[in-house]
């Protein structure tokens, strides 16, 4: 039996694999991850809003500390996510919140970070059709009002690639 023509046969063929092995170019591309914890984090504030509005609006004696309320609600939000700012339109006006860090509270690495929590007002204006424009930095929000109260979160976050996201 001839054996030979076997070898040369499967010898071939190796080197055809190997050649066509080194001939593939494997593309790659590595992509940021995507942050999901601010458009979470603007639904769970939504919610928890909606809540606090909702109990004033049942409780009659309570109705004149919503507003009280929503600015505790959201001054513990800033508190836990002090590199997020976050505005909310209540009614016709307009505030934002942010944190500055004052320190820790703690051991180096595991202490617990405390800031100081900013509040300042932001400009609106209303327009004849029910909607009111938040100016926020070098964006214009426009927000359609509703009868009653309207309760609206804009949060914003720079993330370490140095892209801004922005969720309502």
């Amino acid at each position: 039996m001839n054996k030979r023509g076997q070898f040369f046969l499967i010898a071939a063929l190796v080197v055809i694999g190997i050649i066509i092995g080194l001939s593939i170019a494997y593309t790659t591309v590595k992509t940021p991850r995507e942050e999901t914890r601010v458009f979470d984090l603007s639904n769970e504030i939504y919610y928890e809003g909606a809540q606090v509005i909702d109990t004033g609006i049942l409780n009659t004696d309570y109705s004149g500390n919503i507003q009280n309320d929503i600015d505790e609600l959201i001054g513990n939000y800033s508190a836990l996510y002090p590199d997020s700012k976050i505005t909310v339109v209540y009614g016709t006006s307009a505030t934002t919140y942010t944190c500055s860090p004052t320190g820790t509270i703690g051991f180096s690495n595991t202490g617990v970070s405390t800031c100081k929590l900013n509040k300042e007002s932001t400009t609106t204006t209303k327009s004849d059709d029910n909607k009111v424009e938040v100016w926020l930095g070098e964006e214009t929000y426009e927000f359609e009002l509703n009868p009653g109260q309207n309760f609206f979160v804009v949060i914003r976050k720079e993330s370490a690639g140095g892209e801004q996201i922005v969720a309502t």
